[in-house]
């Protein structure tokens, strides 16, 4: 069995994609928090030794004293898999109780984005544990072998162009005198709207032709 350590943004959407025939576990400070979520089971830490898999939902800022904690109650041979995505495995390892290894999992996403969409990718370190991995998630999850490296670089990369994009349609908008009611309903759902749309080659007339225009703006 796999248990499951936080229950932030990203692990209740992982939530959502975890096969329904399967058993899991979790854990948080609270009990009470881990039975609210149907089909998943508290992990009580007097019995971390009874499981060789743990996925680390925790900030990195979190990681350090999860570990002070709970240092003695791992046995030998637990494999943690990490989700924060700017911690690299050379962070998370002084951290660890002897004969156990860290294991980035490392997700292209934003939280939020995953819950609603529900299309899971992360990447792991080798295609053994991008396998591992399958097998305890299911098909919902998808898993690639990569470096955790690139995850970070493509998240801060998208995050930045997302906000770039948001600031620079509110400055143009405002500076035409359109109201903020309008700007902030065009940012919440056109953006994206049309992101989605692009990338799954279903723009209409009109998108069509700026995606042409922008295209040929970058050759």
């Amino acid at each position: 069995m796999t248990t499951l350590i936080g229950l932030g943004s990203l692990a209740r959407a992982v939530y959502k994609l975890l096969p329904k025939d399967r058993t899991f576990h979790g854990y948080t400070r609270t009990k009470k928090t881990i039975e609210a979520f149907p089909g998943l089971y508290w992990r009580d830490p007097q019995t971390f030794n009874h499981e060789d898999t743990f996925i680390l939902f925790l900030p990195g800022n979190e990681i350090g004293s999860f570990f002070n904690r709970y240092y003695d109650r791992f046995k030998e041979g637990t494999t943690f898999y990490y989700t924060a995505t700017a911690l690299l495995k050379e962070d998370v390892e002084p951290y660890l109780p002897r004969g156990t290894k860290a294991v980035p999992w490392k997700w292209v996403t934003q939280a939020d984005a995953l819950a609603a969409q529900g299309n899971g990718l992360a990447v792991t370190e080798s295609e053994e544990e991008a396998e591992r991995l399958g097998s305890l998630f299911g098909d919902l999850i998808r898993t690639l072998p990569g470096k955790e490296e690139d995850v970070l670089t493509v998240n801060k990369e998208a995050t930045w162009a997302a906000i770039r994009a948001v600031v620079q349609l509110k400055k143009d908008l405002r500076s035409k005198g359109i109201q903020d009611d309008l700007i902030d309903q065009a940012a919440s759902q056109i953006l994206p709207g049309v992101i989605d749309a692009y990338l799954d080659g279903k723009l209409g007339g009109f998108g069509k032709q700026a995606a042409k225009e922008l295209e040929n703006d970058e050759t």
